[in-house]
């Protein structure tokens, strides 16, 4: 078996683990959180008297000193995604590595005939293309 065999036999049952499992939609959705967010303090921003009726929810909102424009937007989603995604990105890794200490088939993967470090190498790919996927998704959002 080649480098890139086990690789690519490692890649494909990571796949098939994340395809199988909820996992994905939930991050999906927690990606999608700041897009909303941002969108309420838009529509508060720009409209003062629409804050000041709605009462702590605008004084939030003007605490965040955004503007109701592209780059008062794109400045907000910049400080959220920074924070959020790094927490996301955590939790999507702490996931993918987990998942066989939780499932009991850590023992299992010293008996594959694929190399550790094939392993190693497809986990860390599910992760960085799972992390590409959900930036994209708040992009088109």
């Amino acid at each position: 078996m080649t480098a890139l065999d086990a690789v690519r036999a490692a890649w494909f049952a990571e796949v098939l683990k994340v395809r199988r499992s909820t996992v994905p939609a939930m991050t999906a959705l927690a990606a999608a959180a700041p897009a909303g967010i941002a969108a309420l303090f838009m529509l508060i921003a720009a409209d003062p008297d629409r804050a000041r009726r709605l009462g702590l929810l605008g004084a939030k909102s003007s605490l965040v000193g955004m503007e109701a424009d592209w780059p008062g937007l794109l400045s907000f989603l910049a400080q959220v995604v920074a924070v959020g995604d790094l927490l996301l990105l955590a939790f999507i890794a702490t996931w993918v590595f987990g998942r066989e200490a939780q499932d009991g088939t850590l023992r299992y993967l010293l008996a594959l005939p694929v190399p550790r470090w094939a392993v190693v190498t497809a986990k860390l790919g599910v992760v960085a293309v799972w992390g590409l996927v959900l930036h994209l998704w708040l992009t088109g959002l």
